[in-house]
C-alpha cells in the first residue's frame, strides 16, 4: 500500500470529532514550532545587537587613541642625510636592521644579517620615502630560521623617478 493511501485510509476510519481534534492538536504543533523559531530570532538579533554595540566602543576607542598620536613631522630636506652611506645607516639602526656598509664608485653597497622580511623591507622603504635613497639592485636568502639575509646597492633617488 502507497503511504498516502494508507494515511487516508487511516483518516477516514475515524470519526468526525476525532478529525478536529487531530487537526486541532496539529495546528497547535504547527504555532509552537513557530513560535520557537520566532523566539530564537529574537534572541540571535538581540545578541547581534550586542555586538554591534561592543563593536562601536571598541571602534569609538581606537578612533580616540588615533586622535591623540601627534603625527610624525616629516624631515625636511636639509635634514636629510648629507650622503646615501649616513642615511642608510640612520635609517637601518632605527628600524632594527644589522647591516653592513661599503661605499663605492656606484653608490653604496650593504649586506644584512638574518633579520624578518617585514623589517628589511619596511627599512628600504623608509629608505625611499624619508632620505630619497632606492635600491638598484638586491638579493635576498632565506634562513633555516625564516629569515632573510640581503645583499644589495643603493643609490641616490633620481628627480623625478617614481
Amino acid at each position: 500500500m502507497k503511504p498516502v493511501a494508507m494515511i487516508i485510509g487511516v483518516w477516514s476510519k475515524r470519526s468526525r470529532r476525532e478529525r478536529l481534534l487531530l487537526m486541532a492538536a496539529s495546528l497547535l504543533v504547527a504555532a509552537c514550532m513557530i513560535m520557537a523559531g520566532v523566539q530564537g530570532l529574537a534572541r540571535w538579533r538581540t545578541a547581534a545587537a550586542g555586538r554591534l554595540a561592543s563593536a562601536a566602543t571598541e571602534h569609538r576607542a581606537v578612533v580616540a587613541g588615533l586622535a591623540r598620536l601627534e603625527p610624525k613631522p616629516r624631515q625636511g630636506t636639509s635634514e636629510r642625510a648629507t650622503s646615501v652611506e649616513q642615511a642608510a645607516r640612520q635609517s637601518a639602526e632605527a628600524a632594527g636592521v644589522k647591516t653592513t656598509l661599503e661605499t663605492v664608485a656606484e653608490g653604496t653597497r650593504f649586506t644584512t644579517e638574518a633579520v624578518a622580511s617585514v623589517a628589511l623591507f619596511a627599512w628600504l622603504s623608509t629608505l625611499e620615502s624619508e632620505h630619497n635613497v632606492r635600491s638598484a639592485e638586491l638579493t635576498a636568502e632565506r634562513t633555516d630560521e625564516g629569515l632573510v639575509m640581503a645583499r644589495g646597492l643603493l643609490v641616490p633617488k633620481e628627480d623625478g623617478a617614481a
